[in-house]
């Protein structure tokens, strides 16, 4: 079976090429660009993995969507991307908000991605 992963980023460019890398590697996948639509998708679709942006526009923080999706999917592992830099990770508020998950940082490696994503998934497509 395909592990499946939604992808969210409110950057359409950034989510149409990673669907299209992770889609070539095998994976099942879906995309969402805001909150709502990642919360709606999400549920529809329940992912294996959540591939998300910290910072998923209109304020919104994908860390709580993260949160939201797994109190009704237990199971979903969450990996999340920013572009924000060192000194605002290392900011108490940010770093305590992405302690529970795996981050990669902006600008993405495709290699780093897909090695996370099999670490997460624990399988390969």
């Amino acid at each position: 079976m395909l592990a499946r992963i939604l992808i969210a980023d409110d950057e359409r460019l950034a989510t149409m090429a990673l669907s299209m890398f992770l889609t070539d590697a095998g994976y099942e996948v879906r995309t969402a660009t805001s909150a709502d639509k990642t919360l709606t998708e999400g549920r529809a679709f329940q992912p294996d993995l959540l591939l998300v942006d910290y910072l998923l526009g209109a304020g919104q923080r994908g860390t709580d969507v993260a949160r939201v999706l797994k109190a009704d999917l237990p199971n979903l592992k969450v990996l999340v991307m920013t572009g924000l830099p060192p000194e605002d990770l290392s900011h108490p508020k940010t770093s305590s908000d992405l302690d529970a998950y795996t981050v990669v940082t902006k600008p993405l490696d495709l290699d780093d991605i897909a090695r996370s994503i099999r670490r997460l998934v624990g399988r390969s497509p």
